[in-house]
């Protein structure tokens, strides 16, 4: 018979495998072994967190930061405090057991009001999990839930953002606020994000090194690229951004810093400049924004003044798909209802009941 291990703790991620394997007796957590299962307790805890290491390397920052927090949303959904237990929670068990908690952690999440869109990057950190784990041999399935999708004219009325006077008006009550400081950074931040469609993650990635104004260049950490591109700035918003340089000095760091006790000078985050345009929204007495409407403004603006040149516009968007610019084209113009209005005139002109010439059923 096989010697008996001393009591060890395990997490309770793990109990469940270990129990199905028939190896100990389960007492709050602590387990007495035999020594011939030793070897299948020391790979149980990094089996998981080596696939999560897996799916995060070789990130950028701000992909890395999207899984993060998607990944974590699931654990806080799940009741666990890590996502490698996160990990064990959903695969840990069979490919029924996985996709039917997948599948209610998109319903409720669907009835808690997040958007579609948001549940299925959810849903696709989870596949993504799900497939470095199959790859390193720890299960044998996919997860295969199917995620919500925004109907097409949801998508497109999105896509169209919000008029440039929504943009001008929240621009000015930030150049209003009494902060004089705030006013500066706030206009500097919003013209940026307008003037170059940047998206948030990049606005608040920005140095002060990345900034060149006798150029009039920046360097921004773009979506899904590993290094920085270098995109040029009009006049107006270099001088934005000098001027707020000028107040908040002459220092390496982040561009746009923060103003809260003890927090003041820290990098500004995704849901500071949220909370920023809530503000200034509910002070210009506009619709609710969200941080990438500036940029689906921006980007419909530049269709605008450049006639729907798609291929101008990807380049300004930095778009990979020029698809995408494309959905906005379409998105800022009625052209079905414009060539509903040209097919029309093929019919014979509107007879005397139809110019109300009767009126008699």
């Amino acid at each position: 018979m096989d010697s008996v291990a001393p009591l060890v703790y395990v997490p309770g991620a793990f109990c469940d495998y270990l129990i199905s394997c028939g190896y100990f007796d389960i007492e709050s957590f602590m387990v007495r072994l035999t020594r011939a299962a030793l070897p299948v307790l020391s790979e149980i805890p990094y089996r998981w967190c080596d696939a999560v290491k897996e799916v995060l390397a070789g990130k950028s920052a701000n992909t890395l930061e999207a899984y993060r927090r998607d990944l974590g949303a699931f654990a806080a959904w799940v009741g666990v405090s890590s996502i490698d237990d996160a990990a064990g929670a959903l695969l840990g068990g069979s490919r029924v057991e996985a996709n039917a908690l997948a599948r209610r952690f998109r319903d409720e999440a669907l009835d808690s009001g997040l958007a579609a869109s948001t549940v299925s990057r959810r849903l696709s950190a989870l596949r993504t999990l799900a497939k470095v784990c199959k790859a390193l041999g720890l299960i044998d399935y996919d997860l295969d839930v199917v995620a919500p999708k925004d109907t097409k004219d949801v998508a497109d009325r999105r896509l169209a953002g919000v008029g440039r006077e929504t943009v001008e008006a929240i621009v000015r009550e930030a150049s209003r606020q009494s902060n004089a400081a705030k006013a500066a950074r706030d206009e500097a931040l919003l013209g940026l994000m307008f003037a170059n469609a940047l998206r948030v993650s990049e606005v608040c990635s920005v140095n002060a090194e990345d900034f060149d104004p006798e150029a009039e260049t920046i360097a921004v950490q773009g979506k899904g690229r590993k290094s920085k591109t270098v995109l040029t700035v009009g006049p107006q918003t270099s001088k934005r951004l000098s001027a707020w340089l000028r107040i908040r000095g002459d220092r390496p760091g982040p561009v746009f810093t923060t103003f809260r006790g003890s927090k003041t000078g820290a990098r500004i985050t995704r849901r500071s400049v949220s909370r920023l345009l809530d503000r200034l929204a509910k002070k210009a007495s506009a619709t609710r924004l969200r941080t990438h409407d500036i940029r689906r403004a921006s980007i419909t603006n530049a269709l605008d003044l450049t006639g729907g040149n798609v291929r101008e516009v990807q380049q300004f968007a930095r778009h990979a798909d020029p698809s995408t610019t494309i959905r906005y084209d379409q998105s800022r113009q009625d052209f079905a209802g414009k060539i509903a209005r040209m097919v029309e005139v093929r019919l014979p002109e509107l007879s005397e009941v139809m110019r109300g010439g009767a009126t008699d059923i």
